[in-house]
């Protein structure tokens, strides 16, 4: 359809469900209704959207048969099949593996073969260890994938629970999304990393590639392997984090104003040993250690952790899975949106005594606010949690596009902005057609949640004689985007000489 008039104006009175709101409730247990019920002794969990349908589905490792729980895209799961197995796993780390566009699985294992969960594209999926692993049996305990070579496929690194400093990181380079290779021997020729629990892949140093924070159990401090820029690692030397010699189990990073750079790294420790929490310093371009200020005073044993907001005010808390044999309460740490943590009231995340292994932090049910997974050991049942439907957060009150000159000038106005980061303008040339991002940096918001914003932007390359159409992409603070529109405009100028 094809609009004649030079200005096409849309005011749009909208208001827009995000996950970041204040919540009209506590949290409260939706288990008996959203999980089936199944207990078993789980020792991880990865969101993946098995059957691409867009929404959150979970794996789920376990010292036994592991589990795929597919979302219903109302946040309610079904123990959908995979493969048999009786493994002791571990953890699993999710990735596109051989570039088909479908989540694929990665499954850490105990002592023996690691599995590698190949998808079909119909959210089935099948063991293909054979074809994409090495041989190994290793006391794995979790992975990651990353494209660390820079050659646009997914490479995958692998944490052992080894004593032996050679096998602690296994550095596994895609081969031409046909099988990984084992190249650790050359990739990181020195490694002082042992009873490694858990291995993440981010950009620390912040030069544009992807670094290992290697998180390390029984004293052996947390270590961090930097990247060359082409997949080749060494031991940082230079106090990028801080040295500990805590038994860590687990750790969860955060890009706080998400511009694609780690602010914050939580370290989930055992033993009844201070959890810890590093924030990085832009003027020594280093993270320092701000738990003694910025995190409650703890001595629990705990196993893993997540960032996401909880409480509705825009900024990232956290909730820690706690346990040990006689039961241990999990724990919610709010933001108080300076990176100053204090407990959750207990009324507000029913705290439980289950061991709890793992945790995740995810919009599941696709309507409001988000929703807690606690992965439990020892054949209890796992746990899911939600503060229910919340109310409105942003209000964008109009959204037009105006021919102007050799121009076309976009303008939006919000009544009020609670959670989100910034805008992108996206056009295209009809309707229906594919919407490119034309803004070269983010648009960075004015407003807050009592006050909105008025908001201009030119799209300087247009043509006489088109019609273009605009959308605008809204971005929460998890990175969450939203699409407002789209509005429409001729341009009709004339060009010189005719």
């Amino acid at each position: 359809m094809k609009f004649k008039p030079k200005i096409f104006f849309l005011v749009i009175f909208l208001i827009l469900l995000f996950s970041k709101s204040s919540y009209p409730a506590n949290f409260s247990d939706i288990t008996s209704t959203n999980l089936p019920a199944i207990s078993d002794f789980s020792l991880g969990a990865v969101a993946v959207d098995a059957d691409k349908d867009g929404d959150f589905d979970i794996f789920v490792a376990n010292n036994g048969q592991d589990r795929l729980l597919l979302n219903n895209s109302s946040g309610v799961f079904s123990d959908a099949y995979l493969p048999q197995d009786n493994d002791y796993s571990t953890g699993a780390a999710v990735g596109d593996v051989n570039g088909d566009g479908y989540d694929d699985i990665f499954v850490a294992n105990f002592s023996v073969q690691n599995r590698m969960l190949i998808n079909d594209g119909t959210g089935n999926f099948q063991d293909k260890a054979n074809i994409w692993l090495p041989s190994d049996t290793s006391p794995s305990t979790s992975g990651a994938f990353g494209d660390i070579d820079g050659d646009g496929d997914l490479d995958l690194v692998v944490a052992n629970s080894s004593s032996s400093k050679s096998d602690a990181i296994r550095i596994l380079i895609n081969d031409n999304k046909t099988k990984f290779v084992d190249e650790t021997s050359t990739r990181l020729p020195v490694s002082n990393s042992a009873y490694t629990q858990k291995v993440i892949l981010s950009d620390f140093d912040r030069d544009g590639d992807l670094d290992i924070l290697a998180i390390n159990s029984l004293g052996i401090s947390n270590k961090l392997l930097i990247n060359d820029g082409t997949g080749h690692f060494t031991e940082d030397t230079t106090g990028i984090i801080p040295t500990d010699s805590d038994s860590s189990n687990s750790a969860a990073i955060a890009d706080i104003d998400i511009d694609g750079k780690i602010d914050y790294i939580f370290i989930a420790n055992d033993g009844g040993q201070q959890n810890k929490l590093y924030i990085y310093n832009t003027s020594t371009s280093k993270f320092e250690d701000k738990t003694s200020t910025n995190l409650p005073a703890d001595t629990d044993n705990s196993f893993d952790a997540a960032f996401g907001d909880l409480d509705g005010d825009g900024d990232l808390d956290i909730v820690i899975a706690n346990g040990k044999d006689s039961g241990q309460a999990n724990k919610v740490y709010i933001n108080g949106d300076t990176g100053i943590f204090t407990s959750a009231d207990a009324s507000f995340f029913p705290q439980g005594t289950d061991f709890s292994t793992a945790v995740l932090i995810r919009n599941f049910d696709g309507i409001s606010g988000n929703e807690i997974f606690i992965a439990n050991a020892f054949n209890q049942q796992n746990k899911l949690y939600s503060a229910g439907e919340i109310p409105p957060a942003i209000t964008l009150s109009s959204f037009t596009a105006e021919a102007k000159g050799k121009g076309v000038i976009l303008r939006w106005e919000t009544a009020s902005e609670l959670d989100n980061v910034g805008f992108n303008v996206l056009r295209a040339e009809s309707e229906d057609g594919e919407y490119v991002k034309i803004n070269e940096k983010i648009i960075r918001t004015k407003g807050n949640a009592t006050k909105g914003a008025v908001y201009k932007f030119k799209d300087k390359n247009v043509q006489p004689g088109k019609t273009y159409w605009y959308k605008l992409e809204d971005i929460d603070r998890d990175g969450v985007s939203t699409l407002h529109g789209p509005v429409s405009v001729e341009v009709s100028y004339k060009k010189k000489g005719k």
